[in-house]
C-alpha cells in the first residue's frame, strides 16, 4: 500500500478535526446588489467560500428591487455596488424615521475615486472594499468585523435605553415624593393659619392643643417619608401607616374648611359647615382625614363656578360618622367615575381628590361614595367608623 509523503497536506476534514478550522459555520442571510453579472458571480463565490459563515445570498441588479426586498424580507448583511446602472446606490442607506432598520452594510466599488470610501461610510455603511481587494478571506474578515461592530452598537443602544428608563423612573419617583412633600407642607401651613385665626378668637383655649398635635403629626409624616427616601426604600405612601388617636371629627372638618377659605373667597364661594351636634369623637388618623377633606373641598372649589356655594355636613350615625361634601359644580360623567373607582386601592388617579379620599377611608374601614351629575354638581359621602378597625 502506498504511503503518504510526510509533507502531504492534510485533507480539509482532517484539518478541522485537528482544530485548524471551524467545524460549524454561522448561517448568514445576505442581500447582494450588483449590476455586473461577472462581479456578481465573483462576489457570490467568495461569500460561499467563507470559513466562518454559511452565506445564503439573494442577488438583484436594480435599486428598486433591493428596496422592495429590504422592505419584505429580513437580511443579516447588505452588500451593494457603489454604482448600479449609473445610479448612486447609497440612496438605499438613506432611511426615514419610520422605515425598518437596515442590516449592516458593505459597499464595494471598482472606482478609484478617493472619496468613495468616505461617502460610503458617511452614508451609513459600516465597511468598504475595492473590488480589486475582494476575496473570500477579505470578505470573511469584513463580515466578522461588521457583525461585531453592529453587536457592540446594539449593546450600547440597550445600555443607553436602560439608563434612560432608569432616569425616567427616578424622575417619576422624585415627582411622587415632591407631591407628597407639597401635600404635607400644605397641611402644616393650613394648620398654622388655623392656629393664627384661633389665636384671635375665643376658641383658642379649646382648639390650640388639637391643632398643635396635628402640626406635629404632619411634620412627623414628612420626616418619615424623607428618611425612607434617603435610606433607599421604595416610594413611601403618605398614609400607609395610619396613626390612630381619639379626636373630634368636627374639629378636623373646621380645620380643612379654614384651610380652603381663602382660596374659595377669591371665587366668592361660601363654605358652610352643618353639624347636628357640637362634638363627635372617634378613633382615626386626624391628619389623614383632614387631607381627604382638603382634597375634596379643593375639587369642589376648582370645578365649581364663581359664587357657587360649598356645603360640608357632619352627621352622627351611632357606630359611624357621615361627612358629606356637596358642590354645585360641573359634575362628572358616569364613565369618568367608574374609571376612577376601578383603580385598585392604594393607587391615586390623576384627578387626585376622590381616589385619595377613597384610599384613606378604606384604610379606616370606612367608605367613600360619590353621586354626580353633569352641570348639577357632585356629592361625596364619607363614612368613618367610630372605632379603629380590628382583625376581628
Amino acid at each position: 500500500m502506498a504511503q503518504s509523503s510526510p509533507h502531504t497536506a492534510p485533507s480539509p476534514r482532517r484539518a478541522e478535526e485537528r482544530g485548524f478550522g471551524p467545524t460549524t459555520r454561522e448561517p448568514l442571510k445576505i442581500l447582494l446588489l450588483e449590476d455586473d453579472p461577472n462581479d456578481e458571480i465573483i462576489i457570490r463565490h467568495c461569500l460561499k467560500q467563507s470559513r466562518h459563515f454559511d452565506c445564503d445570498v439573494t442577488s438583484c441588479n436594480q435599486i428598486a428591487d433591493a428596496r422592495h426586498l429590504l422592505a419584505t424580507s429580513l437580511f443579516d448583511v447588505l452588500v451593494l455596488d457603489f454604482w448600479v446602472n449609473a445610479e448612486d446606490s447609497l440612496s438605499l442607506l438613506a432611511r426615514g424615521a419610520d422605515a425598518p432598520a437596515l442590516p449592516p452594510s458593505v459597499v464595494v466599488s471598482s472606482l478609484d475615486m478617493t472619496d468613495i470610501q468616505a461617502q460610503s461610510l458617511s452614508a451609513g455603511a459600516l465597511a468598504y472594499l475595492h473590488k480589486n481587494d475582494v476575496s473570500a478571506s477579505a470578505l470573511d474578515a469584513t463580515l466578522r468585523t461588521l457583525l461585531h461592530t453592529r453587536s457592540r452598537e446594539n449593546q450600547l443602544r440597550q445600555a443607553l435605553e436602560s439608563r434612560s428608563n432608569a432616569a425616567e423612573k427616578a424622575r417619576d419617583e422624585a415627582t411622587g415624593m415632591a407631591k407628597q412633600v407639597i401635600s404635607t407642607l400644605n397641611a402644616v401651613t393650613g394648620l398654622a393659619e388655623t392656629l393664627s385665626l384661633l389665636a384671635r378668637s375665643d376658641k383658642s383655649r379649646d382648639k390650640t392643643g388639637t391643632y398643635t398635635a396635628l402640626i406635629r403629626d404632619s411634620s412627623d409624616k414628612l420626616i418619615n417619608s424623607l428618611q425612607q427616601r434617603i435610606s433607599g426604600g421604595t416610594q413611601p405612601e403618605l398614609f400607609h401607616n395610619l396613626r390612630y388617636g381619639k379626636a373630634c371629627v368636627i374639629d378636623i372638618v373646621e380645620s380643612a374648611v379654614h384651610f380652603m377659605e381663602a382660596r374659595c373667597e377669591a371665587k366668592h364661594q361660601d363654605i358652610d359647615i352643618v353639624a347636628t351636634v357640637d362634638r363627635l369623637e372617634a378613633e382615626f388618623d386626624p391628619q389623614a382625614l383632614r387631607q381627604a377633606l382638603v382634597d375634596l373641598i379643593d375639587n369642589a372649589h376648582k370645578f365649581s363656578p364663581a359664587g357657587a356655594p360649598i356645603r360640608v355636613t357632619v352627621d352622627d350615625e351611632a357606630e359611624a360618622i357621615r361627612i358629606t361634601v356637596v358642590d354645585q359644580g360641573v359634575g362628572m360623567q358616569d364613565d369618568a367615575l367608574q374609571q376612577i373607582f376601578a383603580l385598585p386601592l392604594g393607587v391615586d388617579a390623576p384627578e387626585g381628590g376622590l381616589q385619595v379620599a377613597r384610599n384613606i377611608m378604606a384604610m379606616h374601614g370606612g367608605t367613600c361614595e360619590v353621586e354626580s351629575f353633569p352641570a348639577w354638581g357632585t356629592t361625596v359621602v364619607l363614612t368613618l367608623p367610630r372605632r379603629r378597625p380590628t382583625l376581628n
